[in-house]
């Protein structure tokens, strides 16, 4: 298990975001356990970043992968 850090970001005001901690195996069960903690109609998953502080999820890039 890897604790992610997701920043979730309110829709009509631009300047209010939130951070949340989601403990998860991967990225995309990360990004799939992060749905619970936000309103689809007024937020969006902006970014994720793994527990070393990499970002691992972009929302203008989608899923990042290094190799």
């Amino acid at each position: 298990m890897e604790t992610f850090t997701v920043v979730i970001k309110n829709v009509y005001a631009t300047d209010k975001s939130r951070s949340v901690k989601i403990k998860a195996e991967d990225t995309w069960l990360a990004h799939k356990l992060a749905n619970d903690n936000y309103n689809q109609l007024r937020e969006d998953v902006t970014s994720i970043k793994d527990s070393k502080g990499t970002e691992v999820y972009n929302i203008e890039k989608g899923f990042i992968f290094e190799f």
